[in-house]
């Protein structure tokens, strides 16, 4: 299952859950739907890639 991610882009901390986007509300229910997950990302200078700005 594939997701593009956009960058967090709401105004309450994500532990609240009191998402204001549509993005962010489909996001919330496929992972709150899973026992487990796992994100696949590139390295980057011996870490995990900056957000792109092209959203």
């Amino acid at each position: 299952m594939d997701h593009d991610l956009a960058r967090l882009d709401e105004p309450s901390h994500p532990a609240t859950g009191d998402y204001r986007h549509e993005h962010t509300r489909r996001w919330s229910a496929t992972i709150s739907s899973l026992d487990a997950f796992v994100f696949v990302t590139p390295e980057y200078n011996s870490s995990f890639p900056g957000v792109r700005n092209d959203s």
